[in-house]
């Protein structure tokens, strides 16, 4: 079994004066690296192979290696087409109908200073009088009320 370490406190049992590391936000630095990583790699792996003296052109056009190209490609195709792509389809549906389109939409709402879904469904409340509020939904501003 694992052991738990305990947080750090002061002596007034609180968290006053433990120093913490400061949060790292990663800006996508990191994930283009490995990106230039494995295209360095493929450069060399190539200059490799050309030293020794094997033609990848060859290789790829050779009649054994077409015909293994195409049976992954066979059987990848069927693969989608029995399996993934009804799924995929389906949740593909649901996010560009649940999220991309309403979000679309809001977003145009508010770049258009009109009320966005959320504001047209959320219900009135009664005005500080008492009174029922009959304004309209179409267009609705925050309201400060100063006494």
């Amino acid at each position: 079994m694992g052991t738990t370490r305990k947080a750090e406190q002061s002596p007034h049992g609180d968290n006053r004066g433990v120093k913490r590391r400061p949060k790292r936000y990663n800006n996508g630095m990191k994930n283009n690296r490995g990106l230039i990583k494995l295209l360095i790699l493929l450069l060399i792996a190539l200059i490799v192979l050309g030293y020794y003296g094997i033609s990848v052109r060859s290789a790829v056009e050779n009649p054994t290696t077409q015909d293994n190209i195409g049976y992954v490609s066979t059987g990848a195709v069927s693969v989608w087409d029995k399996y993934l792509k009804g799924p995929a389809t389906y949740l593909s549906g649901i996010f560009v109908n649940d999220i991309w389109n309403p979000a679309i939409t809001n977003l145009e709402a508010i770049k258009n200073n009109q009320p966005t879904d959320l504001q047209k469904a959320a219900p009135l409340l009664p005005n500080p009088d008492g009174t029922p509020n009959t304004a309209s939904t179409t267009h609705i501003q925050p309201k400060i009320i100063v006494p």
